[in-house]
């Protein structure tokens, strides 16, 4: 019974948090296929585009020296981190990835990756809008057309920063053109954001192997222009932001934004992980008292044998 309520309670962590999968072709991480297996807030992924703070999870891993030309930042509208060994064909003898084939090769062979299977909080709101603060006056920021797309120019405009709106197709011929972007110096921003996947759950592993493919064409596009590539997920059903409802910045969300800022952990707390941890506690309870009455048990150390009367 223990190991069943440890199983549903590790199950409601992987429903609730999504994935990142993080490369580059040069060393800005340090190493290859590196992982953190501790749920981390989306805040630290701060640590990866713009190096903020040293306070966040990731910034050990980081290689500080390395400077990219182009941060491309790949967003699904939802991806859960149990998701991702069903498209993935993570159980299969002979696995190449199955529908993140591309994905997976980019981790595996890229000069550095980071693995952060388990990302808390919205991509949106922890992410996205405080790099729009952060990002220097001479960077470009560039965003795919597309319905889930238009939140974030909105904020970027907003804020007096508006964004170069290319179709997928324009960006690719941009990258393999002469483009100033791509030689001016200053780490650019290019955000992608991909349609929200079908229902049907063949349908929606259709759209995550286009949205793969998508991934691929952008960077061979890149060829030996240096990068660092975010492929992230935003907030899942039950959380509190998607990337079409998060607020247009106002100086109350800024307050706000800078109070969240000063947290050092900012973990979200769904029902089912609640539900997960009342259901362990009484088997933890009674585990505790079991041991205790065991330890305090008493006996005789020896026994007297039975007396024989004589005759």
């Amino acid at each position: 019974m223990v190991a069943l309520a440890v199983a549903l309670f590790l199950h409601s962590v992987c429903s609730q948090t999504t994935s990142s999968f993080l490369w580059s072709n040069i060393d800005y991480f340090s190493g290859r296929n590196l992982q953190i297996i501790a749920p981390t807030p989306a805040r630290d992924l701060q640590d990866v585009l713009a190096q903020l703070s040293a306070k966040g999870s990731l910034q050990s891993y980081l290689n500080s020296k390395a400077t990219p030309e182009l941060v491309v930042l790949f967003i699904e509208q939802s991806l859960r981190s149990d998701e991702i060994s069903a498209l993935a064909s993570s159980y299969d003898v002979d696995s190449k990835g199955g529908a993140l084939a591309n994905l997976k090769a980019f981790v595996e062979t890229s000069t550095s990756s980071l693995v952060v299977p388990y990302v808390t909080g919205s991509v949106a709101e922890s992410v996205i809008m405080p790099l729009v603060e952060s990002l220097p006056a001479a960077a470009s920021a560039v965003c795919v057309k597309s319905p889930e797309s238009e939140a974030v120019s909105a904020v970027f405009a907003a804020r007096g920063r508006p964004m170069v709106s290319l179709s997928l197709a324009e960006l690719r011929a941009k990258l393999a053109s002469d483009w100033a972007l791509l030689r001016n110096g200053v780490a650019d921003l290019i955000i992608i954001c991909f349609d929200a996947p079908q229902p049907d759950p063949e349908q929606g592993a259709t759209s995550y192997a286009r949205n793969d493919a998508a991934v691929r064409d952008v960077i061979a596009a890149l060829g030996p222009t240096s990068y660092v590539a975010v492929y992230a997920s935003e907030a899942t059903e039950g959380s509190s932001a998607t990337v079409r409802s998060f607020p247009i910045a106002s100086q109350e969300t800024r307050g706000y934004e800078e109070l969240r800022a000063q947290s050092d952990v900012n973990v979200n707390w769904p029902a089912e992980m609640i539900q997960a941890a009342l259901v362990m506690f009484p088997f933890v309870v009674i585990i505790v008292v079991a041991v205790s009455c065991t330890c305090q048990l008493q006996s005789e150390l020896r026994f007297e044998g039975e007396k024989v009367k004589r005759q």
